[in-house]
């Protein structure tokens, strides 16, 4: 009874920090396309020039690092439910 009260705990465990990573995700998600698109997009307006625009560029390239970062949070986050299911379904 005790082994199944800690899978039941370690499933408890890995649903919560699945919630974590796809919060997380979230959070990444908003500074990428509002918050870091939302300031490229003002500076855009403001700066002109060759070092505008590459600066731009950079700052496109962040934003789709970010943007995958998060993307890679909610695939870990769908992963480590499905495996924590998976291995609870067959302990059982």
């Amino acid at each position: 009874m005790a082994e199944r009260n800690q899978m039941e705990t370690d499933l408890h465990m890995a649903m919560m920090k699945a919630e974590q990573l796809e919060e997380i995700s979230a959070k990444l998600s908003d500074l990428a396309d509002r918050q870091l698109g939302s300031t490229m997009q003002n500076l855009s307006y403001g700066w002109k020039g060759e070092n505008a625009g590459a600066y731009l560029g950079k700052g496109a390239k962040l934003q789709k690092r970010i943007k995958d970062s998060a993307k890679d949070l909610r695939s870990a986050a769908e992963e480590l439910r499905s495996t924590a299911k998976r291995t609870c379904r067959e302990d059982n």
